[in-house]
């Protein structure tokens, strides 16, 4: 599995572009073979901030997406605005566990008994 994260600031001027193109760009990108994850997100003390978390089942369907006609209109719409890049980081990932298990939140199970507790 390989998966790339990066961090970008956007000028202010671009930022609601950014974020349209953004969403077009991972709702098709999230149809490809081998796409795994592929998400945007704004920083939460900064929303000129922006991150790319994407996951690829191997360097062959990320060739693939790199060669896709959605992903050459991004990097055309990219190299137009003001975007800062600071981190652009390619992982390849032997292995992987995800702790959330299929319906139930990471950590202590929630309460049923809603009754007041007491001693506290």
């Amino acid at each position: 599995m390989i998966v790339i994260h990066c961090r970008f600031t956007l000028a202010a001027a671009d930022r609601e572009q950014w974020i349209e193109s953004a969403r077009r760009m991972a709702e098709i990108s999230r149809t490809e073979a081998g796409c795994l994850e592929y998400a945007f997100s704004a920083d939460v003390s900064d929303p000129l901030t922006m991150y790319s978390y994407q996951e690829w089942e191997s360097q062959e369907t990320l060739d693939a997406h790199e060669q896709a006609p959605h992903h050459a209109r991004r990097m055309a719409e990219l190299a137009a605005w003001d975007v800062d890049y600071q981190k652009i980081a390619f992982y390849g990932v032997a292995w992987q566990r995800n702790q959330v298990r299929a319906g139930s939140p990471p950590g202590p199970k929630p309460r049923t008994d809603l009754s007041p507790r007491t001693g506290r």
